[in-house]
């Protein structure tokens, strides 16, 4: 384990922003975790902050004042089967897009098939419940172990003790409501085996633009590695390649309103995706009957599209062509012109719904 001083990280985030950290330093394995924290580097650091593949990450400045963490620990392995399922354990630092392509196509094995081609590590994907096309991590998930680090201590928490949000979960909240600070050291997915593929594949393949993708491909009843196809040739084409443009991918937390709401967005904006806030599921709008008591999930995107943010730039800054959610860098090494247009970003939205977004990505101080 070597501690870096003064290191440049901008390479450790999908921004392509210039970025200085007062310390860094790559956690291969346990050994290398407990040396980290005895250090004084490690302990004389008031901030500290836990990177995978920096997917998610937008540091705030061009100086982070604490010590980055990143973790590059690899292995998975089936630990156990039953009638339906495989259970695999796989280590935080392995690269997520890897991993489902390796599951389904070459082990053909169901359930992370709508997860294909989001950049990131494993460690990541419980902490953001990261979802597409219908399907969350929670839907996959068996376990997360997780360490906590002032102690070294591991804790296991099954799926029902994770709580699973939109874009949320346990450890997500225990990063903000703690400085002690934690890692997602492991988790156990279950997987489903080909025998109960059909049912999973047509239920899991109904979700619009998918939908339209698969018929495109001309697979009419679906298997996983027909969605595994379709999410992928999606994904190009709505999203930038990050090796060439720097960005997060979605910026923002799709917002959940009331029915109420609702009604008064539609009156403006007639043609507004919504979704059940309940579920990540797919429900067509038109079998949808709102409801005042009901929350509803908003397409955030379908609203920047609406009131002009679709392709636009502030500078070297501004959203994609093919869509209005996700931000990019189109030039700039200064992470502070980020950050401007996130803000012009979310005044604009309120000012058309009076609602505050959320950012979805994780913006370090």
């Amino acid at each position: 384990m070597i501690i870096q001083k003064d290191c440049n990280i901008g390479d450790k985030t999908t921004w392509h922003v210039d970025v200085m950290a007062q310390y860094y330093v790559q956690i291969h394995n346990f050994d290398d975790l407990q040396s980290l924290i005895k250090s004084p580097e490690y302990l004389s650091c008031d901030k500290r902050y836990v990177i995978g593949s920096g997917a998610n990450t937008l540091f705030a400045s061009a100086y982070y004042d604490g010590i980055v963490i990143e973790i590059c620990t690899k292995g998975f392995e089936k630990i156990r089967e039953d009638k339906d399922y495989e259970y695999w354990q796989v280590n935080a630092g392995e690269d997520w897009t890897h991993l489902v392509e390796w599951l389904v196509l070459q082990n053909n094995l169901g359930g992370l098939e709508n997860l294909a081609n989001i950049p990131g590590k494993v460690g990541s994907s419980p902490i953001q419940n990261i979802a597409a096309y219908g399907r969350a991590f929670e839907d996959v998930c068996h376990e997360v172990e997780i360490i906590d680090l002032n102690t070294t201590r591991s804790s296991h928490y099954n799926v029902s003790e994770c709580q699973f949000t939109y874009r949320g979960s346990l450890f997500k909240q225990m990063l903000i409501d703690t400085k002690r600070g934690i890692i997602v050291w492991s988790v156990v997915l279950k997987l489903v085996k080909p025998s109960k593929h059909t049912i999973e594949a047509e239920y899991f393949s109904n979700y619009e633009s998918l939908q339209s993708e698969l018929q495109h491909l001309g697979a009419s009843k679906p298997t996983i590695k027909d969605i595994f196809y379709a999410v992928v040739a999606l994904r190009k084409k709505k999203l930038p390649d990050i090796s060439q443009v720097g960005s997060n991918g979605s910026l923002f937390v799709n917002p959940i309103v009331s029915g109420d709401k609702l009604r008064s967005l539609i009156q403006r904006f007639p043609h507004l995706q919504y979704y059940p806030s309940d579920k990540m599921k797919y429900v067509p709008t038109e079998s949808m009957q709102l409801t005042t008591d009901a929350m509803y999930k908003v397409a955030a995107g379908h609203i920047f599209d609406e009131i002009g943010w679709k392709g636009k730039r502030v500078g070297q800054v501004g959203t994609w062509q093919n869509h209005a959610l996700v931000l990019c860098n189109y030039g700039t090494s200064d992470p502070k012109d980020i950050l401007k247009v996130i803000t012009m970003m979310q005044d604009d939205f309120e000012s058309a719904t009076g609602i505050r977004l959320t950012p979805e990505i994780n913006i370090v101080y």
